[in-house]
């Protein structure tokens, strides 16, 4: 019964303490930055869409269990598909597994043996 209840002060705090941090960091942030002085301005900060929500250029990266290959989702024809290449050759060695043209695959996993991506 105590340990639970100094664990949830703990936490309590833990939280309090974060959410300070960020109050402050904003209020900081806020501070340093000018605010805009007209609409056209306003519209230079903002950040493009294509990068916040657009595909990465490599993600999900996973070493076979031997050692000789890597796996990563990268986009192909605009949509994220699993490569693979050995890690001697990563550049010129690299080859898309998957054709996905409407849905990307949710990630890539090597089997123990490092012959086949599930």
């Amino acid at each position: 019964m105590l340990r639970s209840r100094v664990r949830t002060i703990f936490f309590i705090i833990i939280f309090a303490i974060h959410a300070l941090t960020l109050c402050r960091l904003h209020v900081n942030a806020e501070a340093a930055s000018p605010p805009p002085t007209d609409a056209s301005s306003s519209d230079d900060l903002l950040i493009d869409r294509k990068i916040l929500f657009g595909n990465p250029v490599r993600t999900q990266g996973r070493i076979s269990p031997d050692g000789t290959k890597l796996s990563w989702l990268a986009p192909s024809n605009g949509v994220l598909n699993v490569w693979v290449a050995p890690l001697t050759d990563l550049e010129d060695g690299a080859r898309v597994l998957t054709d996905s043209s409407a849905r990307p695959p949710q990630g890539a996993a090597w089997t123990a043996n490092s012959r086949y991506i599930l």
